[in-house]
């Protein structure tokens, strides 16, 4: 099973060679094509494609510690990284697409503009199944478990053939502390509180602090606020039986949680 690894962190982030190391360890064919630089915040952008003409420099390199993987670093936005993993950059076509690990959750509405969930979003239009893979922001995050967590989904979701993009996020801390996992929906919650400006110095200031919320049980931010670990699936270009979807996605968070994350 191929498996396309990208960012938004970019290609020398702790996150994903932690999580491309638990990919090969589970015997999957690892290939990393990344941006250069953090791109976060980019959501599902390509960038200035046409003002480079049509061109866009890349770099072979070698990531500690996994001197096998093919690894890629390009100039470019991490929704181009999958297009260019799908379009001919590679000489296959990847079964799978896994974006991150991110240092930062990516809940909410706030989860529209983030690199790591557009690139995921992205294979969609290669009808490829994806995760986004998230976790708590942390000095230290504990990249492992969330990688863990990534691969268990990963495996299932080769098995039931779900071709949709499954946005998960983590809490940071060790496996046996998380009480298991949840089918969410997105939180009427955006990054961005407020802005205001200032005429005389023409300049825009952003309210980011945290807010309270009133939070129904089914969100995202309510399920890892209990410590659970949020799966939602996003769909963009095709429409799915969203019944149907959450059936089957039922079905692998409960083997991936009891049978096999904590076995």
């Amino acid at each position: 099973m191929k498996v396309l690894i990208t960012n938004d962190d970019g290609i020398n982030a702790e996150g994903i060679q932690v999580l491309a190391s638990q990919l090969v360890k589970d015997g999957y064919e690892v290939t990393v094509i990344a941006p250069k630089e953090d791109s976060s915040g980019a959501g599902a952008g390509v960038g200035q494609v046409y003002l480079r003409h049509n061109s866009i420099k890349f770099d072979r390199i070698v990531l500690p510690g996994l001197e096998s993987v093919e690894a890629y670093s390009i100039d470019a936005l991490p929704a181009m990284t999958v297009l260019a993993g799908f379009l001919g950059f590679l000489d296959f076509k990847p079964d799978l697409v896994v974006s991150g690990i991110n240092n930062g959750l990516n809940v909410g509405r706030s989860s529209l503009h983030s690199g790591t969930v557009g690139a995921a979003l992205t294979s969609q239009h290669f009808s490829t199944p994806s995760i986004a893979i998230s976790t708590e922001w942390d000095e230290r995050p504990n990249y492992e478990t969330a990688a863990i967590v990534a691969c268990e989904l990963l495996n299932n979701l080769e098995l039931k053939d779900i071709k949709v993009t499954l946005n998960v996020n983590v809490p940071s801390k060790p496996l046996e502390l998380i009480n298991g996992i949840k089918i969410t929906k997105l939180s009427n919650y955006g990054l961005i509180k407020t802005v205001s400006k200032n005429h005389e110095t023409g300049t825009l200031y952003l309210d980011l602090s945290p807010h309270e919320l009133n939070l129904s049980d089914e969100t995202d931010i309510s399920a890892l606020r209990s410590n659970y670990v949020s799966v939602t699936p996003i769909e963009t270009v095709r429409q799915l039986d969203h019944e149907t979807l959450n059936a089957h996605i039922f079905d692998i968070i409960d083997h991936v949680w009891n049978q096999s994350v904590k076995r």
